[in-house]
């Protein structure tokens, strides 16, 4: 009857990207294809499914993709800051490392983000940073991340 292209996130909570009507009863092959025009940023799961005309489901395929340099799309605020400032990723940023130096190029503050879910935004209390202009690195297992701050 139909095929159905699902992604998700966390290979849990799935979400339909494209629903293709199949070709019937027939012995002839077809080949389908879709694109998903708005992936998820790092790493997806994808799966196929068919829906037979009786209402039975098959899952037919289930594949995990990790798209590169998510890491480029990482947003500082405020620029400015005097207590917090926020990390804003279009991906998820948990178990990425932080590293906060000065303009000298010293290390002032390091951690890494720990969370059991997906981090997608981060506050970091930069209350303790004597004012001037600093320089932040994130970093994952696949890409990296520069900015900077100005703490007042």
């Amino acid at each position: 009857h139909f095929f159905k292209l699902e992604r998700s996130r966390d290979n849990e909570i799935w979400e339909t990207v494209k629903t293709i009507e199949g070709g019937g009863n027939s012995s002839l092959v077809t080949n389908y294809e879709t694109t998903d025009a708005e992936p998820f940023p790092g790493e997806s799961y994808y799966r196929l499914s068919q829906t037979d005309y009786d209402g039975t489901t098959k899952i037919l395929d289930m594949i995990s993709v990790r798209f590169k340099n998510y890491l480029d799309e990482i947003m500082i605020y405020p620029s400015v800051a005097s207590d917090i400032v926020n990390i804003k990723a279009k991906a998820d940023i948990n178990n990425s490392q932080v590293i906060i130096s000065d303009i000298s190029g010293a290390i002032v503050k390091q951690f890494v983000f720990s969370s059991s879910t997906s981090v997608y935004e981060m506050p970091i209390d930069v209350s303790g940073l004597s004012a001037g202009y600093y320089f932040l690195r994130l970093t994952s297992d696949k890409s990296s991340f520069n900015g900077k701050m100005i703490k007042q």
